[in-house]
């Protein structure tokens, strides 16, 4: 096997006479890698494009004629993103970071909903303003981080190519189209938050004087 590896798993030239007049017919046991291909979710996917290197090798040597076949491109890409498939993917996101949901779920909350109290005790004026100010940053922070990974914004759109690889290798998933759905229904829950946050302004000042009273009970 190591011989096999420092060969780079060439053993064409050890085959028979008549062994490599199958292999020429795509028979075996030699095959050629004509296909690029790319690891995805942990599993190595061929693209249907031919290497222009590899099959013009292939045919010089006087191998059968190859034709690109994106039919079973599409059917693999068709299996990848089926919604079983997806949805396996998404249980085990979730039960690999179930550690991170339960201290930002759970944890995280509770500790800053103390400091919250404390910071009303003390900057009873300016708590609703920095509560309105606040939740907007977040509405919109995570709207941009979504348009990050949909791909809209900068180069770092989530992909399902695990790796280094060719640029111009382009593999879709369906989670791709989750996120930019998303981005989509955050973009407008962005903008009805800013516009509902400057229709109460009055109401945030009536809150002042409302928390005045209650901070004193705290």
């Amino acid at each position: 096997m190591r011989d096999w590896i420092n060969r780079n798993y060439d053993y064409y030239e050890f085959l028979t006479p008549e062994m490599r007049n199958t292999s020429l017919q795509l028979q075996g046991p030699c095959y050629p890698v004509i296909f690029p291909s790319v690891n995805v979710y942990w599993s190595c996917q061929f693209i249907a494009r031919a290497s222009n290197i590899s099959l013009r090798h292939w045919q010089q040597m006087g191998g059968v004629n190859i034709n690109e076949d994106m039919v079973i491109d599409k059917s693999i890409h068709r299996s990848i993103n089926s919604r079983s498939s997806v949805l396996k993917r998404y249980m085990a996101d979730i039960g690999k970071s179930w550690p991170v949901l339960i201290v930002c779920g759970g944890m995280l909350p509770l500790f800053l909903s103390v400091i919250w109290l404390l910071m009303i005790r003390h900057f009873v004026s300016a708590m609703p303003w920095i509560t309105v100010a606040l939740f907007n940053i977040l509405i919109i922070t995570v709207t941009m981080f979504y348009y990050l990974k949909a791909g809209w914004i900068g180069n770092d759109a989530i992909s399902p190519i695990i790796g280094e690889h060719d640029p111009y290798i382009n593999v879709f998933g369906r989670e791709l189209h989750h996120l930019r759905a998303v981005a989509i229904l955050m973009t407008f829950i962005m903008v009805v938050s800013i516009l509902t946050s400057i229709a109460i302004v009055r109401r945030i000042l009536m809150a002042t004087s409302v928390l005045k009273a209650s901070s004193n009970l705290l």
